[in-house]
């Protein structure tokens, strides 16, 4: 347990760290314009390995898998998903602006469709190399399916 208090403290001073920087950046230079948003959102994100892409998700949805999958995407785990992918999912959030390449639209329906379940969870367990997705290496298994489950709510939201 000790290890991972301390490796839970590392996250939280790195991205304070991240997050003051940007803000401070951000009020310096005047940007405060999120990126544009895109739907359809081209990528290029190397595949998951055969044995992971076509996996379906082994929890079943529900209004309880749900909130726990939005728990982990708001604040649970480090960094949240939200500071990059904004609040709604719609690639918006707070640090957007600081990456060349833009924080996924999760909100578009027709991008978030076309990438298959084993392949979300390829790319939240390993990060994507080329954008400033990190891994959440660090989660379990069941948290990654649940962020999967809560991706895919906030695509089938914006119906």
């Amino acid at each position: 347990m000790q290890g991972f208090i301390s490796h839970t403290k590392l996250w939280s001073t790195r991205w304070f760290a991240v997050i003051l920087f940007s803000t401070a950046s951000l009020s310096c230079v005047g940007v405060s314009t999120p990126p544009e948003i895109q739907c359809p959102q081209p990528r290029f994100t190397g595949q998951a390995p055969a044995s992971i892409y076509n996996i379906r998700s082994p929890l079943k949805r529900s209004n309880e898998t749900l909130t726990e999958g939005r728990a982990l995407y708001e604040v649970s785990v480090e960094p949240p998903c939200r500071f990059c992918h904004g609040t709604k999912g719609d690639g918006q959030g707070p640090l957007a602006t600081q990456f060349s390449v833009p924080p996924r639209n999760f909100t578009c329906a027709e991008t978030v469709k076309g990438i298959p379940d084993g392949q979300l969870f390829w790319i939240i367990q390993n990060g994507s190399p080329g954008t400033s997705m990190p891994s959440y290496a660090h989660l379990s298994e069941d948290q990654i399916w649940l962020l999967v489950m809560y991706i895919r709510q906030l695509a089938n939201s914006s119906e």
